[in-house]
């Protein structure tokens, strides 16, 4: 992942629910895919003037070029003797996701970026190595600020809460921000208004104790209809379920 800002402009943190951080106009987020040494797309997100835009370059097979592309495309790749199916997102794929309610950038928010990396030949909280390296503005020491730690909510926010926030463009009313009460979520103990998933009448979206009846942790493992996320993803991440499925039969009930 690379970060470019216009000359003379730094990032800031801004008031908003999902703690996002406000980037000048002109500035570029890139993320580099690769799998097994080869290289598969690379995507840049634009801060224009009215909104973030979304281009993806699509690598060649001799990994000499890379073509931009407009529409949802497929290609293959082979992964530790497994052939996958690499899905490259349209332009307005990334408008699906990257969108206003969620702060534009997905990864440019305080809780994902205050964390201990090298500097200098010094450790420090990634936000406090930007402030130092004159990319980013801190109006508070970064020790004072959040910082996530790895663990079910967090899996939740970072994959589901850009549509799943309040005033999102999810479908269910459902807020999975990780600082958001447990029983203010709309999740807990609470019937899926979108399906049942085959989980029948005792289905919830988060069963505590009850991983069998969540459809939460179901969508998580789906591929295909009614999967979550719902795009650019073919492949469930095992580890993050599990992760989810241990924090749900840990709950007790409801309570934060």
């Amino acid at each position: 992942r690379w970060l470019a800002l216009p000359d003379g402009t730094t990032l800031g943190p801004k008031p908003d629910a999902a703690e996002t951080w406000e980037l000048p106009e002109g500035a570029v987020l890139i993320k580099h895919f690769e799998v097994g040494g080869r290289r598969l797309e690379t995507r840049f997100l634009v801060r224009r003037a009215e909104r973030w835009q979304g281009y993806l370059y699509r690598w060649n097979a001799s990994q000499t070029d890379a073509v931009l592309t407009d529409g949802r495309e497929t290609g293959e790749y082979v992964a530790e003797g497994v052939r996958r199916t690499w899905e490259f997102p349209s332009r307005a794929d990334c408008d699906a996701c990257h969108t206003p309610e969620a702060g534009g950038a997905l990864g440019l928010r305080t809780v994902q970026l205050n964390r201990w990396v090298s500097y200098g030949g010094q450790e420090f909280p990634q936000l406090e190595a930007l402030a130092r390296a004159g990319y980013a503005e801190l109006s508070a020491p970064s020790s004072a600020l959040p910082a996530w730690k790895p663990e079910a909510r967090t899996v939740l926010d970072v994959n589901c809460a850009m549509c799943h926030l309040p005033g999102g463009r999810g479908n269910a009313r459902i807020d999975l921000l990780a600082a958001t009460p447990l029983p203010q979520t709309g999740v807990c103990d609470v019937a899926p208004g979108q399906g049942d998933f085959g989980l029948g009448e005792a289905a919830r979206i988060v069963a505590p104790g009850a991983p069998e009846r969540s459809v939460l942790l179901a969508r998580m493992r789906q591929r295909g209809e009614g999967q979550m996320p719902p795009l650019a993803s073919n492949v469930a991440d095992e580890r993050s379920a599990d992760r989810v499925r241990r924090w749900i039969e840990g709950l007790e009930g409801c309570a934060d």
